[in-house]
């Protein structure tokens, strides 16, 4: 973890005294989302399963970056997850939801295995995280959540039917949660990229 100096965003767009966690921020969007939200002085918390890869992405990061281990497959341990963050940095005031996977078969030769290990991922891990990050944001009176749903979210796109159905789930529960949260102070939202030059892309 380094210090950075005073960030050079605009007083409007500053996040100091802000902790923001950003699942899969160890590389692609998430890492640049995280290194975004750090240079607006945000306290970040990158998380993701594989260690040494948070550990090689916080090390290139400035400002206050903090990274943390878990497996969103596992929605149990998300609870206990969340409340670890909690005691050691306070309420987590943004969630951006942006760890996924895919599985990239013909439909005819995939399986609901396939399916599940993609949609457990994007849709179930992300709702148990929120459902917990939750409570903090509300408890508090405001918070922030972002998905990042897809393109794929309206458009069709072959031999991805898992990712295709779990960004299109994720349009829906953004909806049915900020309809549901608005009024008590948390704004949740999505973003729907396109195609972004990302390793996983060029995979």
């Amino acid at each position: 973890m380094t210090t950075a100096s005073a960030p050079s965003f605009p007083a409007a767009f500053s996040l100091v005294g802000r902790t923001a966690l950003v699942t899969g921020g160890g590389s692609g969007i998430g890492l640049a989302i995280a290194r975004c939200l750090a240079e607006a002085g945000a306290r970040v918390i990158i998380a993701g399963r594989r260690a040494e890869v948070l550990e090689e992405a916080q090390a290139g990061m400035e400002g206050e970056v903090h990274a943390r281990t878990v497996d969103l497959s596992r929605p149990e341990t998300l609870g206990g997850f969340v409340e670890e963050l909690s005691a050691e940095f306070g309420t987590i005031d943004i969630l951006v939801n942006n760890a996924g996977n895919t599985v990239k078969k013909p439909f005819e030769e995939s399986t609901l295995a396939d399916f599940d290990a993609v949609f457990d991922v994007h849709v179930r891990g992300a709702v148990e995280l929120t459902r917990h990050v939750l409570k903090g944001q509300v408890a508090q009176g405001e918070g922030v959540v972002l998905f990042i749903a897809s393109m794929t979210s309206f458009i069709g796109q072959p031999l991805v039917l898992g990712y295709t159905a779990a960004k299109t789930a994720i349009t829906g529960i953004v909806r049915g949660l900020s309809a549901e949260f608005a009024g008590r102070g948390v704004r949740i939202n999505a973003i729907a990229p396109g195609w972004i030059d990302t390793p996983l892309y060029q995979k």
